[in-house]
């Protein structure tokens, strides 16, 4: 595969880690580098069985650990990026310590039938779940159920709660909070063994810097309700799912062999040549020769053909599977972007050299952006990136006049509603709500990113629209997309203000070397938003921002 969307080692360290049970004797082994499965499995297996769970992240880490340490009741192993490493495992426990310790093969749909004597059963990736407990059910001890009478001692809208003992709480370690980024539901830090305290509302997000206070501090989880905990489990496992169905599209021979229904493409000729492009980009990617400005160019062409196939046809199988490539191909070269201050020079010949086509280009380059604020604010997970990027792409799609999507507010769109009709001016007041119903059409996506887009013409002040939401009520991805449609905005409406003048035909000469000398600098986005972002995750976004702003001392420039 040329990019494993799914595995990410979190903060730099090993991924190997023990969660430790009630019962220091019952012990699983899971070999699996994929942290977002490895999170799924380690709650199921703890929810279900008295046992503790120890990860290790590839099959030669497992042989070395095994010489030292070989007292599990199970062995849980990814055989899908190591073929046969179930067996090998196996018959090294039988020959080394003369012990027949069940190993479990997670497999795909393509290596499933390959025959493997040696473990004891096997679980198909992605509905791994079922299978693996009917598994283990015939060999682990069963955890004692819960008694949740007590649970109502904690009063969730209050940040102390009180509880006879931890027993009505479920400890998380903090990669497993770090690897999503955030879990929405409450979370609870220990203060002694007949109190928490609630340090993570709903919806709040997680990020590096509390990941390293935490740590600091020796803490190595926090703790959720049991009540809390299905929930909690079905949420991530369908995260899961929807980043392993993303890894199909790593695959450039994956891409190269999909078949489509000619009478669906709004072009055949240009489909073609764009589903070509992003194949060579995935194989130049791979051997790391994908170059950034490469990277975007093709992003663009994959996103005007989204739009207009799904102008013509709606939501088809060709969009959803161009959408997911460019979301891939994308994070191919997102993550190795440069710094704020050097994207906006690196993306000048690409982004702004044409000023015909601000629909698609703003959408490409709002993904880089977001992605970009998130990095900094520490949310840094391959699930947060994806949800970015896919609500960048898709957030303006329901307008069909692309000079629609250049307005932020609606009292600048009334400024200037004689040049649109009235059926346009609709299309622009119920887009955000139109877009977040259409992506519903898409098959295996994050459930919120829907939420993302209905947000991203809300103000921090109230001052938006559809809902007129303030800071207080705007998720916190909802948050970040905001600032970084913001930022996306100042820089185009600097960049093209002398073009667009010219047009217009009433720029002089005197007056276009002014507006050259005007530079799009980050410094002056933030201090014109500085009383905008003051609350709520907005003021967080804000002083990450002007920090690096601050202490780097440089600020990007743009002249036409």
């Amino acid at each position: 595969m040329v990019i494993n969307i799914n595995s990410k080692p979190i903060n730099n360290n090993s991924t190997d880690t023990t969660i430790t049970a009630s019962s220091p004797n019952a012990r699983i082994l899971i070999v699996e580098p994929d942290t977002s499965l490895l999170t799924v499995l380690s709650l199921v297996i703890r929810k279900h069985y008295d046992v503790d769970v120890v990860a290790k992240g590839s099959k030669s880490a497992v042989i070395e650990y095994l010489k030292k340490d070989h007292n599990f009741k199970c062995i849980i192993v990814d055989d899908e990026t190591s073929r046969g490493a179930a067996s090998k495992i196996a018959i090294f426990s039988q020959n080394t310590f003369d012990i027949s310790v069940p190993v479990i093969s997670l497999v795909n749909q393509f290596s499933a039938s390959i025959d493997n004597k040696f473990v004891y059963a096997k679980a198909i990736k992605p509905d791994v779940i079922n299978p693996l407990i009917q598994a283990l059910d015939s060999f682990l001890p069963k955890r004692k159920k819960i008694s949740m009478s007590n649970s109502s001692s904690t009063d969730n809208s209050n940040s102390n709660s009180t509880s006879n003992s931890l027993s009505q709480y479920f400890f998380i370690q903090l990669e497993e909070i770090l690897c999503f980024n955030y879990l929405d539901i409450d979370c609870y830090i220990k203060i002694s063994e007949e109190k928490v305290l609630k340090i993570l509302k709903k919806g709040d997000i997680f990020s590096v810097a509390d990941y390293d206070k935490y740590k600091a501090r020796g803490i190595s989880g926090l703790y959720i309700l049991y009540s809390d905990l299905n929930e909690l489990i079905d949420k991530l496992f369908l995260n899961f799912k929807t980043l392993y169905d993303l890894n199909f599209y790593t695959s450039a021979e994956n891409l190269a062999n999909l078949s489509f229904n000619k009478n669906e493409m709004f072009s055949e000729e240009k489909t073609a040549t764009v589903i070509s492009s992003i194949v060579q980009a995935l194989q130049n990617a791979e051997d790391q020769k994908l170059s950034y400005d490469d990277g975007m160019n093709i992003s663009k062409q994959t996103i005007e053909t989204i739009y207009e196939t799904t102008a013509k046809f709606g939501v088809n199988s060709l969009t959803q599977h161009l959408t997911k490539a460019a979301v891939i191909l994308s994070l191919s070269f997102i993550r190795s972007s440069p710094f704020l201050n050097n994207l906006f020079e690196s993306s000048k010949k690409t982004v702004f050299e044409n000023n015909d086509n601000y629909l698609v280009d703003h959408s490409v380059l709002l993904a880089n952006i977001a992605c970009l604020v998130a990095s900094m604010r520490g949310w840094s997970s391959n699930l947060t990136y994806y949800k970015l990027v896919l609500a960048a792409f898709l957030h303006d799609m329901p307008l069909k006049n692309p000079k629609l999507a250049r307005f932020r507010t609606t009292g600048d769109l009334m400024n200037r509603c004689h040049e649109f009709k009235d059926s346009e001016l609709k299309e622009y007041m119920n887009h955000p709500q139109d877009a977040a119903k259409m992506i519903e059409n898409y098959r295996m996506i994050p459930p919120d990113i829907g939420l993302i887009i209905l947000e991203h013409h809300e103000k921090a002040d109230g001052s938006g629209f559809p809902r007129g939401l303030n800071y207080s009520s705007i998720s916190s991805l909802g948050q970040l997309f905001i600032v970084a449609h913001d930022i996306v905005s100042f820089i185009f409406s600097r960049s093209f203000k002398d073009i667009d003048a010219e047009v217009d035909g009433v720029t002089s000469e005197e007056d276009n070397n002014e507006l050259n000398s005007q530079s799009v600098n980050l410094i002056s986005f933030l201090n014109q938003h500085r009383m905008l972002y003051q609350h709520g995750e907005f003021k967080s976004i804000f002083d990450v921002l002007w920090n690096h702003f601050k202490f780097t001392k440089v600020a990007s420039k743009f002249a036409r």
